[in-house]
């Protein structure tokens, strides 16, 4: 009975952990894992995240970035980006876009990033 009881809390825990509500509360939690060269926001089997290099002193490279498909289209992505942005303007590293989300979303942001005043002292390459 235990056995069975635990089993149903355990399947509704995780269909919970993939409802928007869910996702919409850890969405103001990006992470920041260093020695992995990512941010990322746990969101169940497979975390959305944010990939970077760090080619040149001084410099990040935003590489690429993943959501999982069920959750895209709900800003996941742009959070990623814009907690990356605000981490290489607060450690004063320029910022070279090679991820095609990444260039497009500062391309759409452009105004919103420069009249930031920690994102508008970045120098992108």
């Amino acid at each position: 009975m235990l056995r069975g009881t635990i089993t149903r809390l355990t399947n509704l825990l995780e269909l919970k952990a993939w409802s928007p509500t869910i996702v919409s509360r850890t969405m103001a939690s990006v992470q920041h894992d260093e020695r992995k060269r990512k941010f990322y926001i746990p969101t169940g089997a497979k975390d959305a995240h944010l990939t970077y290099e760090l080619p040149r002193e001084g410099i990040i490279d935003f590489q690429h970035t993943f959501v999982p498909e069920d959750l895209r289209g709900q800003g996941i992505a742009a959070k990623l980006v814009d907690q990356g942005l605000r981490y290489a303007a607060a450690e004063n590293l320029k910022v070279k876009l090679t991820c095609s989300y990444t260039e497009d979303y500062v391309n759409k942001n452009r105004t919103k990033i420069s009249s930031d005043p920690l994102l508008g002292k970045i120098e992108f390459l």
